[in-house]
Formats: structure tokens, C-alpha cells, sequence
């Protein structure tokens, strides 16, 4: 779960400035995509983290086309990541989620190539480790690629254009704000205003 108090913004007075961008994008998508678990992984737009740990709801001045947030990953990753951006209304306020579901039918997915400003590196692995993204180190990548080899027909090496067949996406509902415990496995605590239960639906709260 990573929160950003704004869209992405891609935009850039030079084609270095812009590739800057699509790379920390596609270096967030990444780390989720990447991180061995059993759920979804969610980034949370319109979200303010305060220095305190406690989140204000911030909201966004506008709503993105999914369609143009594919387009950013496109050429720097492969194989291409499967996600989802979904555009949130909540008490007038707009926010959006990115949800980056559990899919081992291909991956690890890598960067292609250097981003100059976006710490990727072509055909290295990158995680999220506890509350950061990070270039994995020799034990995790190794997690990582056991973690896709252990999923039945999965192969080791990533490849372009997989035809292997998508899951569908979980709903998502949206309740903002308030505290609650995470419902599925390994029930924890979960502080903050905005955090996320487990069950039959996604639920962020």
C-alpha cells in the first residue's frame, strides 16, 4: 500500500523530463508488481501523509484515463504489468486508486532500459521493501524469481506478449475515512485514515 498526494504528472519541457517521469511511474508499478504476496497491492492518489504518520484527504483535481497509464509503462517494461486505475468520488472530493493485482502468469516484469533520474536500470529486479521501493539484493530477487516459478505454468524468463489468460479484477468499494483490522490472512492492525480490508470485496476505508 503507497500513497501520493497527487496524479502523476507527465509531462516535461524536455524528452528527458518526460521519460524521468514515465520512469518513476513505471518503477512504482514495478515494485508492487514484483513483491511476492497473496493480494492485491493498491497506490492510493488524493492522500497526504503527514510527518505524524496520519494521512489527510487531500483529493485530486482531476480524474486520468487508464489507458494513458498503460501507455507510460509500455516501452520501459516488460512484460507489461497488469493494473488497473480506478477514479474514485468520495464526499466531493475525487481521489483515484491503482490497483496492482497478484498475477504470476508472467514476470518478474523488468525495465528495458536505463531512466536517467528514475533509479531503473535495465533487467534488474525491483521490490518493495516494508514502505520503499528498492532494487532487490541477491536474496530477494531470488524470492521473487521462486515466488513466479512456484506458480503452476509460469515460466523463469519473462517474455513480450503473453497470451496467457487474464484474471478479473476484484470490485473495490471506497469508504473514507476511519480505522480497521485487515480481514484477510494474517489478520493485523492497520492504522491511519486510509488503510485496506481483505474479504469478499476490496474494501479501502
Amino acid at each position: 500500500l503507497d500513497f501520493k498526494e497527487t496524479l502523476y504528472d507527465f509531462s516535461g519541457v524536455s524528452r528527458e523530463e518526460q521519460l524521468r517521469k514515465r520512469g518513476l511511474f513505471a518503477k512504482d508499478i514495478l515494485c508492487m508488481k514484483n513483491t511476492p504476496r497473496s493480494e492485491s497491492a493498491y497506490i492510493v492518489l488524493g492522500v497526504k501523509c503527514l510527518p505524524n504518520g496520519s494521512k489527510e484527504l487531500k483529493g485530486l483535481a482531476r480524474q486520468v484515463d487508464d489507458a494513458l497509464l498503460q501507455e507510460q509503462v509500455g516501452s520501459l517494461v516488460n512484460p507489461h504489468p497488469k493494473f488497473r486505475y480506478i477514479p474514485i468520488l468520495y464526499d466531493g472530493k475525487q481521489f483515484g486508486v491503482v490497483e496492482i493485482p497478484v498475477d504470476r502468469s508472467v514476470g518478474p516484469c523488468l525495465p528495458t532500459r536505463d531512466v536517467v533520474g528514475a533509479g531503473l536500470k535495465a533487467r534488474l529486479v525491483y521490490v518493495r521493501r516494508n514502505s520503499r521501493n528498492s532494487e532487490a539484493d541477491h536474496a530477494e530477487e531470488k524470492n521473487v524469481w521462486q515466488w513466479f516459478n512456484d506458480a503452476p505454468g509460469v515460466r523463469l524468463e519473462p517474455s513480450r506478449g503473453s497470451q496467457e489468460p487474464a484474471q478479473p479484477f476484484p470490485k473495490v468499494i471506497v469508504l473514507i475515512p476511519g480505522y480497521a483490522e485487515w480481514s484477510g490472512p494474517g489478520r493485523q492492525r492497520a492504522s491511519g485514515t486510509v488503510t485496506l480490508i481483505k474479504g469478499t470485496t476490496n474494501v479501502i476505508v
